[in-house]
């Protein structure tokens, strides 16, 4: 009996001892650790979801869920390394340290840019109910810059774990700087331009923007750190190299307090005496307008007289800026305008040829007889 045990304590030490099987019990352990993480993760993510007061939870939570998995499974694979390791001795004390070190640090990489980007998207869904300075241009920038400093930190710590040294490097750079310089000025210069639309804010995702002196225009669709797409009115996209932007005269009709009403508007010379009447109803109908700003210029005057024709002119502001909206306010002046002729027994030209019919009446232009 005693012999019996002596012989299963020896293969107890012979299996703990065995490389092999370690690796098999790492394996195990690790699916097992991972099915019980997802099960936590899933947990928690249903228990916080009807939760309001808990956002930035749901934001740590849903970010660390992928970087945590994958955790498990880089330290279930620096234990299996450190094992054969020890075993057929094909890896240095020294390198062991650094693959470890670079494993780990990628991993918490993967975790900071994770709970960058599920912040970015809170933010930029929430951008309405934040203060104004928090668009989705300003958040999307906040985070490429997040995302790139984050990603140069652990890129110098990882070279330093490796024994490659960052003040060498340094060094380089400073010595080959005027050479990388002439060789990259379409990069520099488009890094500057990406930096002035950011800090300076010409526009924004969503605006529609005008450059004149290159026939663009259209609205922005992406802000990118080389270039700015922009979607043309034939819905074509427009790639843009950011260092246009530094010389270039912007137009963004999206940013107006108002737009402009300036129209004429001809009458017959024979309407002459009802010309002052018709003037003073329509300055009138502008004044009780709702969609025309008062506080703005406002005027209604004969701007020619000829033998054929008296026109006036209709100038004003409306703070209706979208398109469609100042179309309707124009339409529904002229409409108005129309009826104040017609009730003057006027009648409105637009071409030496003909004469357009006013509102109260029905007749049709003359024409002449063959």
């Amino acid at each position: 009996m005693d012999q019996l045990g002596i012989s299963f304590t020896k293969l107890l030490i012979g299996l703990y001892n065995n490389p092999y099987v370690e690796v098999c019990l790492i394996v195990v352990l690790a699916a097992i650790t991972n099915y019980l993480g997802h099960l936590f993760f899933t947990k928690i993510e249903a228990t916080i979801e009807p939760r309001e007061d808990l956002k930035f939870t749901k934001i740590f939570i849903k970010a660390a869920k992928s970087p945590m998995h994958c955790l498990i499974i880089v330290i279930a694979a620096l234990l299996i390394f450190e094992i054969l390791s020890k075993s057929y001795k094909f890896l240095a004390s020294k390198q062991f340290v650094a693959i470890e070190t670079s494993l780990l640090l990628i991993t918490l990489l993967w975790l900071i840019i994770e709970i960058i980007n599920e912040f970015e998207i809170f933010w930029i869904k929430n951008a309405g109910a934040l203060d104004k300075k928090f668009d989705k241009t300003s958040i999307s920038a906040a985070s490429k810059i997040m995302r790139i400093s984050a990603c140069v930190i652990v890129g110098l710590i990882l070279l330093d774990a490796n024994g490659i040294s960052i003040s060498g490097i340094l060094a380089f750079g400073g010595v080959s700087g005027i050479a990388v310089g002439f060789a990259s000025r379409d990069m520099l210069a488009n890094f500057f331009g990406t930096l002035m639309i950011y800090l300076d804010k010409p526009f924004k995702i969503g605006d529609w923007v005008k450059i004149p002196e290159k026939g663009i225009e259209g609205t922005i669709e992406s802000i990118g750190m080389r270039c700015t797409i922009i979607k043309s009115l034939e819905r074509r996209p427009i790639y843009i190299p950011n260092s246009l932007f530094t010389n270039a005269a912007i137009e963004n009709p999206s940013r107006m307090s108002h737009r402009q009403i300036n129209e004429t508007l001809s009458i017959r010379y024979e309407d002459l005496p009802v010309v002052e009447n018709i003037i003073e109803d329509i300055k009138e109908c502008m004044k009780h307008d709702s969609d025309i700003d008062k506080k703005q210029p406002l005027v209604v005057s004969v701007s020619s007289v000829s033998n054929a024709v008296i026109t006036l002119l209709i100038f004003g502001f409306t703070r209706k800026v979208d398109f469609a909206d100042f179309n309707y306010v124009k339409q529904k002046l002229f409409l108005n305008i129309t009826k104040i002729v017609g009730k003057h027994e006027a009648q409105i030209t637009y071409a030496p040829q003909g004469i357009i019919t006013p509102y109260q009446n029905t007749k049709l232009p003359t024409t002449a007889k063959k």
